[in-house]
């Protein structure tokens, strides 16, 4: 199985809000149909979650002042967002169908608590690919948060023990710093001890910066998954990952391998 996430700053512009890159996705989605055997779809929200998350600070719940319909819209977006990406796979010929994270995982102070597996496992049995999105769940003590799709690339791996599991961002791979810095380093192979560096990118977002992904790839590195992040703005990257082509990449092995 491959598990993938197209970032949200990969599918979108994420410093301008509700805006898709079209054809970057309808691209990346002919790619993946060079993967064999089972895959599940991971997608960021980008400019159509992240913008109105900030805005309405839902990172940290529904304070005092604030109405529901503020997570309700940032939720609606996000779906606007989903229904994209459905479209594109399916008119490559993809099955892919949605599985919204909020009637299937639960949160509390930030953190999942609950993760419902089973309807991606029921969807790959019919021969469907299950794609996933991060969005505004509920949480057991802010009452809403911000379920990222790097929290869900974790959940998803921790179950189904991929063979690869792939983020498609707008950089080559990982840097020991942002690699906008003078004297930073590109990493081919990360260890899961190796420490970055993270840095602001100038655009909202409300779940995290390459520091965050990169504690996700350790986590899934524990349960013995190889991670591998590439550039998706470069045409055939992913294609060539999923054929088993050797590309521009930054790797990291599953511990102990």
């Amino acid at each position: 199985m491959h598990l993938i996430k197209f970032g949200g700053s990969v599918i979108t512009h994420k410093g301008r809000e509700l805006t898709l890159r079209r054809k970057v996705l309808q691209r990346l989605c002919r790619e993946l149909r060079a993967a064999k055997g089972e895959m599940v779809l991971v997608h960021g929200a980008g400019s159509f979650g992240h913008t109105k998350a900030k805005r309405y600070g839902l990172k940290k719940g529904i304070k005092k002042g604030y109405s529901p319909i503020r997570a309700a819209q940032v939720q609606w977006d996000v779906r606007d967002l989903d229904q994209e990406v459905l479209k594109a796979g399916l008119d490559v010929g993809l099955p892919f169908t949605s599985i919204p994270p909020y009637p299937i995982l639960r949160m509390h102070n930030r953190k999942v608590k609950v993760f419902d597996p089973k309807p991606f496992e029921i969807a790959l049995k019919e021969g469907l690919v299950p794609v996933t999105f991060g969005d505004v769940v509920l949480d057991g003590k802010q009452r809403v948060a911000i379920c990222s799709g790097d929290d869900l690339m974790v959940h998803l791996a921790k179950y189904f023990r991929p063979e690869r599991a792939i983020f498609v961002t707008v950089e080559d791979g990982v840097y020991d710093r942002p690699p906008s810095e003078k004297g930073a380093q590109f990493i081919e192979v990360l260890s899961p001890k190796k420490k970055v560096r993270s840095g602001s990118s100038g655009v909202a977002d409300v779940t995290g910066d390459i520091g965050k992904k990169v504690d996700s790839m350790r986590e899934m590195s524990r349960f013995g998954v190889e991670t591998l992040v590439i550039n998706g703005l470069e045409s055939g990257r992913l294609r060539r990952v999923l054929q088993g082509k050797e590309t521009l990449c930054t790797r990291m092995p599953a511990e102990g391998k």
